[in-house]
């Protein structure tokens, strides 16, 4: 038995197979690379089983190291594939097929279509993530002015609240109260700083907020006093929770205890806040 370990590297985007194939050529010793299971190799009427194999040994500088002696001459085998083709290895593999005779023949035109959607999704997902970006490249390079004008949708969110002066004095006011903010010691925390973006366009679309002048306008009102009082002592927060707490004390009358218990809250904490709202509009 030539490789006595072998490892699987599953990736979430096709292109991603060849940058990691790259770093294993530069990081190990290549006795052989299997590239036999990919698309290139198949006829144009053909799907199947897609992987990129790599049969490696430590690299000669490694191989030196005192560490690494002892597996200096030891193989071992890399596959790497996407979710996606992972998925189809492991169903096609537990129906037992490991090569095309071994599908009924009534079965491989099925078998064959199904192989040619995860194909065709696999290089969707990369249309999807490069289109994302270029959404997200241009809302950045959007104004203040024309960004008030775009449709509410996370990229369009997460830019207001980057760049809202109004957000910026509202965060402001939030730390003079006492609220403490998640992303307090690393500014740089996006994925705190936005994690209820989401929940936030899912209200904003509830609401009947559009675009993002229509969700400014909305946060027209005494927002401090607010704040004052549904604040609890220890109430940790991100940028994004302060926005979406914004939007609940502009529109309270379109909240409740189970609404908010919908979308996760603990109940002690949507009856709370629910509570200081009715005290606030007596």
């Amino acid at each position: 038995m030539p490789d006595l370990a072998g490892v699987r590297i599953i990736l979430y985007y096709l292109d991603d197979i060849s940058r990691v194939g790259d770093l294993i050529k530069r990081e190990f010793h290549i006795i052989e690379e299997v590239t036999e299971h990919q698309p290139d190799h198949y006829s144009a009427d053909q799907f199947g089983y897609l992987s990129l194999h790599y049969v490696i040994r430590l690299s000669p500088k490694r191989a030196e190291l005192p560490e690494w002696k002892t597996f200096a001459t030891l193989h071992a085998e890399i596959q790497v594939r996407t979710v996606l083709q992972h998925s189809w290895a492991a169903v096609s593999h537990a129906l037992q097929y490991k090569r095309e005779g071994d599908v009924p023949f009534r079965l491989r035109r099925k078998l064959f279509r199904l192989a040619s959607l995860f194909e065709l999704a696999d290089e969707e997902f990369i249309a999807i993530r490069d289109t994302q970006e270029q959404i997200t490249t241009s809302i950045k390079a959007t104004s203040k002015e024309d960004l008030l004008l775009v449709r509410l949708d996370a990229p369009s969110v997460r830019q207001f609240l980057e760049t809202s002066s109004r957000m910026s004095q509202v965060l402001k006011t939030m730390r003079k109260i006492g609220f403490t903010f998640d992303n307090e010691d690393n500014e740089n925390d996006d994925f705190g700083k936005f994690y209820n973006v989401g929940e936030i366009v899912e209200e904003c679309e509830r609401l009947g907020i559009e675009n993002i002048e229509d969700l400014d306008r909305s946060l027209e009102y005494d927002w401090e006093t607010f704040f004052r009082a549904i604040y609890r002592a220890h109430w940790i927060v991100t940028d994004s929770f302060a926005l979406w707490l914004l939007i609940i004390g502009a529109f309270r009358d379109s909240f409740s205890v189970e609404h908010l218990m919908s979308k996760g809250w603990h109940k002690r904490t949507a009856e709370r806040l629910i509570d200081a709202l009715k005290k606030i509009k007596d």
